[in-house]
């Protein structure tokens, strides 16, 4: 499959593009919920069926998407415009310092204030990482009834975001990572937490159905998988706190494990209004393989 994507076609977009992405998925959504057979469906497109097959491994409950079975497949859905990321990833291969083999975690969020007054928060998060071209996914377990003032350390299955799978990696050209933390005190979140967890699937799913020469394009990948991101948690009931971008080049990496074996940073999110008060700090680290 990676061969496969590595032959799309490369191109820059300064400006919103249309998903290819999300249409398919609204249309394999309404055949999903309303025909038990629909996977054996063979007068349905293949990017169509390809979704499908997804949710069905995935076991997605029909009944949890019917909220997205209203959704105009032929609306005008959009991806966003060339954020400073995907620019990073037009930029010419050129011998430029090569990062060390590392390794990413999310260790640890801190609920300094919490988002519900009433109930404790039921908290995850998920992780995009796009190594080069090609993003990879992360979704973490849920974390129970965290409270004003409380942290909690993500397991050691659920901190490392990079590399999946290894214990170091040498990020090819750039290290990109698109997250988000979502709480909910409804019994939604699981049905959420599993649906996240296969949004790069569904992306990919879509991408490698259609001819390659069709003018599909690779960078498109890590647009699309926020552009549906997006799409799915907007319209649940659970609270997304969180939605954030951070990167690095290889330079920087260097630069920052030069010295050091492992650097740890926080980013702190805060919100104030008259409906909602909320701060979460959420930690990671770098480390350098010996």
């Amino acid at each position: 499959m990676r061969l496969l994507i590595l032959g799309l076609l490369i191109t820059t977009s300064s400006f919103a593009q249309p998903s290819k992405v999300i249409p398919v998925f609204l249309e394999a959504v309404r055949s999903y919920i309303n025909d038990p057979d629909a996977s054996s469906n063979l007068v349905l497109r293949p990017d169509i069926l390809a979704v499908i097959k997804k949710l069905e491994d995935a076991k997605i409950d029909p009944e949890f998407l019917r909220k997205y079975e209203s959704l105009d497949p032929d609306a005008k859905w959009l991806v966003g415009a060339d954020d400073k990321y995907d620019r990073w990833l037009n930029e010419p291969v050129s011998k430029t310092t090569e990062a060390p083999e590392l390794a990413l975690h999310s260790f640890k969020i801190d609920v300094i204030a919490q988002s519900d007054d009433v109930f404790k928060d039921d908290i995850y998060a998920y992780y995009f990482v796009t190594d080069g071209l090609v993003p990879t996914g992360k979704v973490t377990s849920i974390y129970k009834g965290i409270g004003h003032g409380q942290g909690f350390f993500f397991s050691e299955k659920d901190r490392v975001i990079f590399p999946l799978g290894f214990d170091a990696k040498k990020p090819d050209r750039h290290l990109i990572v698109d997250y988000g933390v979502i709480e909910s005190d409804g019994d939604d979140i699981k049905k959420m937490q599993k649906l996240s967890s296969i949004i790069i699937d569904i992306v990919i799913a879509v991408y490698t159905a259609r001819d390659p020469q069709a003018g599909e394009v690779l960078n498109s990948l890590r647009k699309e998988v926020k552009a549906l991101a997006d799409m799915l948690l907007s319209l649940n009931s659970d609270d997304r706190l969180i939605a954030d971008t951070f990167g690095f080049k290889s330079a920087e990496l260097a630069q920052l494990l030069e010295q050091d074996s492992y650097v740890e940073f926080t980013k702190k999110y805060k919100k104030t209004s008259h409906f909602d008060n909320w701060e979460y700090h959420v930690h990671f680290r770098l480390i350098r393989k010996d």
